[in-house]
């Protein structure tokens, strides 16, 4: 990244890479691809491949993230396996309880003791986000989101929100204790595909999307941008940007004293104008 130089090409998969993922310390890479059907783990040391399996159409990847399992999102359910990808002759994946579930979008949470994940329908409007023990595979909560299918998920930082990205070309940020829809945002319909929290969660970016005539799909995001926001709003959350961020003392006073709710728009923007260098 500091030269802009192009490393290594990976080879390996035979169509569409769906899905790619580094481990914690940057020396794993895993891929999924969902029309070959491989998951494979590569050694970002020597670009080559260290282990492959066979999961039909693996739409997601992840890493746990103390880099000891990784879980794979797929049209025969969720399975989580050790890191190395290597299960044992014969020995069955570790499917759970989901096989009835078409998984297209997951992510841990901060100690890799849970995993969220959105199911796909893409027919009836039934999908869920879906919270479970990463453990022993134990549902614990169920998000309805009335779409037909999620494409992106993220969890936020502090644990406490969940990014979803649907169908319906609505960016969702929800209440993870409560299950409750706390925003929305109208992003694209066409392709839409991933959500990102930023490392402090203090902002959300979602991206946009151009159609095969190169006219934008939906009003909100043009010319295939990128957009940021700031997710769920609240007084406790801008005081904790700030502070993180060592924004100038008159807007970190500003955010000491009481406001009213139709103030906060007005000290959103005093956050998100804060210079590039200092965020």
């Amino acid at each position: 990244m500091e030269e802009r130089s192009h490393v290594a090409t990976l080879w390996g998969h035979q169509a569409t890479v769906s899905s790619i993922d580094w481990n914690p310390d940057g020396t794993r890479l895993i891929s999924g691809g969902n029309w070959d059907g491989l998951v494979i783990l590569w050694d970002m040391n020597t670009y080559e491949q260290i282990h492959s399996i066979y999961i039909g159409n693996p739409w997601s990847v992840a890493f746990s993230p103390d880099g000891e399992r990784v879980a794979i999102g797929s049209q025969s359910g969720l399975f989580v396996i050790p890191s190395t990808l290597e299960v044992g002759e014969g020995r069955e994946l570790n499917q759970y309880e989901l096989a009835n579930k078409y998984v297209g979008s997951l992510v841990w949470n901060r100690d890799s003791s849970y995993i969220a994940f959105g199911t796909q329908t893409f027919t009836a409007k039934s999908s869920t986000i879906n919270l479970i023990d990463s453990n022993d595979g134990m549902s614990t909560i169920s998000f309805q989101t009335n779409d037909e299918a999620i494409y992106g998920i993220d969890w936020s930082p502090d644990d406490n929100l969940i990014a979803s990205y649907s169908s319906d070309g609505f960016v969702r940020i929800w209440d993870v204790l409560t299950a409750t829809q706390l925003q929305s945002f109208l992003a694209t319909m066409r392709y839409p595909i991933d959500v990102s929290f930023s490392p402090y969660g203090g902002r959300l970016a979602y991206g946009g999307s151009i159609s095969s005539d190169n006219t934008v799909s939906t009003t909100p995001l043009t010319n295939g941008a990128v957009q940021i926001v700031v997710p769920a709003p609240s007084l406790e959350r801008l005081q904790a940007i700030v502070e993180l961020c060592n924004a100038p003392a008159a807007v970190e006073q500003a955010l000491i004293a009481s406001i009213q709710a139709n103030q906060l728009t007005d000290f959103v923007a005093q956050v998100e104008a804060l210079p590039e260098a200092t965020i």
